[in-house]
């Protein structure tokens, strides 16, 4: 029996597909968060849009947030 190489992966399909999986995580949270904070404030009122789909400032706090974290990791690879 063959010993495989240290540096060959066991399942390469496998991380590829975990990495592209990941990456559509990642874009689709992403288009999420711009989506919300495109969203008017409660305050607003000259919005012609309902208003359940108004989000308060600290929802759109987080969304900033989470946008800025996967700017991050987007950056770090």
């Amino acid at each position: 029996m063959e010993a495989r190489a240290s540096d060959e992966p066991c399942f390469p399909e496998s991380h590829s597909q975990l990495a592209t999986s990941s990456f559509l995580l990642f874009l689709l949270t992403g288009i999420v968060s711009v989506a919300f904070l495109l969203l008017p404030l409660q305050e607003e009122l000259g919005s012609q849009l309902p208003q359940i789909l108004h989000v308060s400032l600290g929802q759109k706090l987080v969304a900033a947030y989470i946008l800025g974290l996967l700017t991050m990791v987007f950056l770090r690879t």
